[in-house]
């Protein structure tokens, strides 16, 4: 352990041997090296061996060494999660600590102080979609989440994942539906937020409020054009097209969550389809009840424009 007091910890060849230990040590020596690394741990993630042993540390360590190590992170959480080797780290404090209120406190508030900085950055995102959609291979490197999941057979966790995940979504949802309500233009039009953002519809309650995202949303697109090369086309941009399709997608699933809801929905689908569109698919009953016919229109004389209208 000489190379803690010598405050070797910032040099790679060190991160490659503590690596290797952590991997094979029996649990007292791993115990010990967790104890003594703890709250240094900041120095050490910039590497991807590095990053490993935090990861180890987090998969590994007792409850009273995961509050050490998470509070070890305070005034560093954006960092970390720019950081290409850092973020999974995040990932795995998502995963695997129970106490979702420390998690809130020490991670997630300086993450959403910074939101604008996160989204934005090539890294940053990875984290803030994990937290929308965790282990998810379809937005999140597949070896990544394979590494993730590989920590499942340890049962060092006791509260329920589904649960973990849901009390961390509810802290930061409301950051999540700020930002793409004030950014509908520019997300539509990036693949990644894009689908961070149907991503998030689907999770949200039926009883969460989404007037004002409906409607900044519905009002963009009414000003949408067709004309090829004009920004604001969004109805034959591929990729504003693709998020748009599946937003309804996600809309309308979100609505069917509702068990109570379920036989209504049913028996209004096969009576009455207006009804039905207003009270199940609220995005499209915004839609068209603020886009005019005659934009309505062009949507339909154009290639990718068509094909909302028949999903």
């Amino acid at each position: 352990m000489s190379c803690f007091r010598r405050d070797l910890l910032g040099t790679s060849i060190i991160h490659r041997v503590m690596h290797e230990y952590i991997r094979n040590a029996n649990e007292k020596d791993r115990a010990e090296l967790i104890d003594a690394v703890k709250e240094k741990l900041i120095k050490m993630i910039h590497s991807r061996d590095g990053a490993r042993v935090a990861i180890y540390c987090l998969w590994y360590g007792t409850n009273k060494d995961r509050k050490a190590l998470i509070k070890s992170f305070k005034s560093f959480v954006v960092k970390i999660a720019k950081e290409e080797q850092g973020y999974p780290v995040l990932w795995t404090v998502f995963d695997i600590v129970d106490d979702t209120k420390l998690v809130s406190k020490m991670i997630l508030q300086e993450l959403m102080s910074n939101f604008d900085e996160i989204i934005n950055d090539p890294h940053g995102k990875k984290v803030l979609m994990y937290l929308i959609a965790p282990r998810n291979t379809k937005h999140l490197q597949y070896d990544l989440v394979q590494l993730m999941k590989s920590s499942d057979k340890l049962n060092t966790s006791k509260k329920d994942a589904d649960i973990r995940q849901r009390e961390l979504f509810e802290y930061c949802k409301s950051y999540f539906l700020e930002y793409f309500t004030g950014n509908i233009l520019s997300t539509l039009k990036d693949g990644f937020k894009g689908f961070m953002m149907t991503e998030m519809i689907e999770r949200l309650n039926t009883n969460d409020d989404l007037t004002a995202f409906y409607k900044e949303l519905s009002s963009t697109l009414s000003t949408s054009s067709v004309e090829p090369q004009a920004e604001t086309n969004l109805i034959e941009h591929q990729t504003a097209h693709n998020v748009l399709r599946h937003l309804i997608i996600a809309d309308g699933k979100r609505q069917k969550k509702d068990k109570q809801k379920t036989s209504r929905f049913l028996s209004l689908f096969r009576k009455n389809k207006t009804s039905f569109i207003n009270e199940f698919l609220a995005l499209v009953s915004t839609i068209l009840s603020t886009i005019s016919p005659d934009v309505l229109r062009t949507w339909i004389l154009c290639n990718r424009g068509c094909f909302i209208f028949v999903m």
